[in-house]
């Protein structure tokens, strides 16, 4: 890939969040602090480049840390029942969405199969968690009265619950420490929606080089972008053809609505909708000429709005 820094950020969420932790809020939120850092003709210099395939930095999506342990979105490779591996096992492994840094580490280097190296770790409770996630029930409110409306109507708002996380980000051609005070100052505004009611808020512990943490310098051999064969830890839309017989993937759908306070007056607030090929899926290019998977399109009819949509590799090296 040339000359890059792999560097991770550890976050403490303060609050609940109305939206999974993707990589494609978490972009957002740093372009919206780098607007409010740098200015409106800075912020446009900066998402051409990500337009047109020369992104200054890539960044994974948000993954729970628990007990001083890193964990990384479930790879999305078949397996099959093998001797020690019950139903119940199988259950268990299916319901949970993040692994271990250890499973991560061993899906990487080893040559075992899926299921025997799952069945290695489902000895504790510690290499398989997920995020909490429940229902909120709110009255609907009549604005002009302040009362509650006569139908008596309710709506329910999911939210997710994150203690401390870390992602990863991938600087290609961007200072470290304009994007520490950018992340710093999401934090402080909240990440995704209902801001303006605390929603998403968190505080910073660290930003660093993953080479300075133990736990997590393994990946540094992984990165690779130009390997055909990979693992991708943020979602993607895809701007070419993936070898669909040497590809495992999940696909998820999405639809943004326009940020208001970036001075873009718009009739439609809502963006298009895209399809992303989610984290954890194991992707094959057909053509390795190309740089990137992913892209980030155009996704509204008025305003040169992008979506994020690169992928952020770990290679298989297969």
């Amino acid at each position: 890939m040339g000359n890059f820094a792999l560097c991770f950020s550890e976050i403490s969420f303060i609050s609940p969040l109305t939206v999974k932790p993707n990589s494609n809020t978490l972009f957002g939120s740093i372009i919206y602090s780098l607007y409010r850092i740098k200015g409106q003709n800075y912020v446009v210099d900066v998402l051409e480049k990500f337009k047109n395939g020369e992104p200054p930095f890539l960044i994974s999506s948000i993954f729970p840390i628990k007990n001083n342990n890193y964990y990384f979105p479930k790879v999305i490779l078949p397996f099959e029942k093998t001797e020690g591996l019950d139903s119940k096992m199988i259950k268990k492994i299916k319901k949970s969405q993040f692994i271990h840094q250890e499973i991560l580490k061993t899906l990487l280097t080893s040559e075992k199969k899926v299921a025997d190296i799952y069945k290695d770790f489902l000895n504790s409770n510690d290499y398989f968690v997920n995020i909490i996630k429940f229902d909120k029930t709110h009255n609907s409110i009549d604005r002009f009265t302040n009362n509650v409306r006569e139908d008596g109507g309710l709506f329910f708002e999911t939210s997710f619950v994150l203690n401390n996380a870390f992602f990863l980000i991938l600087l290609v051609d961007f200072e470290l420490d304009l994007l520490k005070q950018c992340i710093e100052l999401g934090g402080r505004i909240g990440l995704g929606g209902n801001k303006s009611t605390g929603a998403g808020k968190y505080s910073v512990i660290e930003i660093k080089e993953v080479v300075d943490n133990k736990k997590l310098d393994f990946l540094i051999d992984y990165i690779k972008n130009d390997s055909k064969y990979f693992i991708t830890l943020s979602p993607v839309i895809p701007k070419t053809d993936i070898d669909i017989d040497k590809s495992y993937y999940e696909l998820e759908f999405y639809r943004g609505c326009v940020e208001q306070d970036f001075n873009l007056p718009v009739n439609n607030i809502w963006k298009k909708k895209v399809i992303y090929l989610k984290e954890g899926s194991v992707l094959s290019l057909k053509d390795n000429n190309e740089k990137f998977l992913g892209c980030c399109p155009i996704v509204h009819n008025e305003k040169e709005i992008i979506q994020y949509g690169y992928e952020f590799r770990m290679s298989l090296g297969v």
